[in-house]
């Protein structure tokens, strides 16, 4: 399921070191307020920073399309506490590869709303995704919001950066 696991393992205490990416879709409960996704957003926010977490969420008022980023460990019991989340549903991880570096490392968690539907989300994630996100991390995102405009599609493992 990993693409560009030629990075080497670092463990430390049994503690994995390397660098992961998840990206994953999911369904916001029906009837979801705008104050609670804002405040989902800005609970990740700090609940990420503390665990070194970095990533953007973008939403579209139904589909949470998220990309986390961090050490394999922190990223794994995150996705854990996201498939147990009862706040979304249908939660269907996308793609997962390991990384030399992440590519939000100025943010902790930022949140990208787009308009409903992802049918131009690109021309709205494009221009907010800072410079250091790398070329496969901006085409899967990109990617991904084609996919989530005509129907959620395959699982997508893109070439590591």
């Amino acid at each position: 399921m990993f693409e560009g696991t030629d990075a080497s393992p670092v463990a430390k205490h049994g503690t994995s070191l390397r660098l992961k990416t998840l990206t994953y879709t999911s369904r916001a409960r029906a009837g979801i307020a705008d104050d609670e996704v804002n405040n989902i957003h800005l609970a990740s926010r700090n609940l990420n920073a503390l665990d070194g977490v970095t990533g953007v969420l973008i939403f579209d008022g139904d589909i949470f399309l998220q990309l986390i980023e961090g050490v394999e460990d922190a990223i794994d019991d995150l996705a854990e506490r996201l498939r147990r989340d009862r706040r979304h549903t249908d939660f269907v991880v996308r793609a997962e590869r390991f990384v030399e570096a992440c590519s939000f490392t100025d943010w902790s968690m930022n949140f990208i709303k787009v308009s409903p539907g992802f049918e131009d989300a690109w021309m709205e994630i494009a221009p907010m995704l800072p410079k250091s996100t790398t070329r496969a991390v901006r085409e899967l995102l990109l990617g991904m919001t084609d996919q989530l405009a005509v129907g959620i599609g395959q699982t997508t493992n893109g070439p590591a950066s």
